[in-house]
């Protein structure tokens, strides 16, 4: 009993409440994210980053002008993979004004893209558009929703309006 408590890997190598932190790529500075809690495991075979009270990401065009936010009620990052799963009132928004809400969502950091399989809801300023799934660059600035329900308006002299593929 005392060992299935104990367990080394029920417990977090590094916690810290009230994080920030700069997500970089050769130097240049990508995203700043903050949470309110962080919990990491890396004496584990699949290591990995807790968000347990969500997080804000916000990406920039450079630094320090920002693209997109994202920002989640949960979220964990497998290190390995280079993946993020975000879960509880996804929401993204991007600086056309376009807004995402979902339950769940992907950043996959290696191909720069964002991505989800489940009900998501994107309001452009003219149209709300909803749908199973959808895939987008990883600042929400190209979109496409997948298996699209409802209507959509389109202006025949701007053929990509809402920043749809």
């Amino acid at each position: 009993t005392v060992n299935l408590i104990t367990r080394k890997e029920d417990f977090p190598d590094l916690w810290a409440k009230k994080v920030s932190f700069l997500y970089t790529d050769s130097g240049l500075v990508k995203a700043n994210i903050t949470a309110p809690e962080i919990k990491r495991f890396n004496s584990i075979e699949k290591p990995y980053m807790e968000f347990p009270q969500g997080l804000m990401i916000v990406y920039f065009k450079k630094y320090p002008d920002t693209n997109s936010r994202i920002s989640s009620n949960y979220a964990i990052r497998w290190i390995k993979d280079r993946k993020w799963e975000a879960k509880g009132n996804v929401v993204a928004r991007n600086t056309k004004g376009d807004i995402l809400n979902t339950e769940y969502m992907v950043w996959d950091e290696t191909k720069e893209i964002i991505y989800s399989d489940k009900f998501v809801k994107i309001s452009t300023g003219t149209d709300v558009i909803i749908g199973e799934g959808f895939e987008a660059d990883q600042t929400f600035e190209r979109w496409k929703i997948l298996k699209v329900k409802g209507s959509i308006s389109i202006d025949d002299n701007n053929q990509n309006n809402n920043g749809t593929n």
